[in-house]
């Protein structure tokens, strides 16, 4: 899984890089569809920690990732690569903006890039 993920994270950043290059994705998309990521993320968090509040935090942490790298979500209204949105979750979560376990927030304080 690790393996995967560190892949989709190359691939989704130089997604991003060829794709604003070459003037095929307004700059303003990737904010937008980041914010859409983390919407989906805490609805995501919240339902696990709901039902599945009987699991350890590692195997709830893996769950919220399945979900999350598992959703299908456009960018400009066109699909995208199957790794694009698992690699921007793991872009995200690279930032400190979201996280994969539930006290992700305490355990890896927001970066502020100093």
């Amino acid at each position: 899984m690790l393996t995967i993920a560190i892949s989709d994270w190359l691939k989704a950043n130089a997604d991003k890089i060829h794709w604003a290059n070459e003037g095929q994705v307004f700059a303003d998309s990737f904010v937008e569809f980041d914010k859409s990521l983390i919407r989906r993320h805490a609805l995501v968090r919240d339902e696990v920690e709901d039902v599945l509040s009987a699991k350890n935090t590692a195997g709830a942490g893996r769950e919220v990732y399945r979900r999350c790298a598992d959703t299908e979500m456009p960018l400009e209204g066109s699909a995208v690569p199957d790794h694009f949105v698992a690699g921007s979750y793991n872009c995200l979560a690279d930032m400190s903006k979201l996280g994969w376990h539930p006290e992700y927030a305490t355990l890896f304080p927001a970066w502020d890039g100093a």
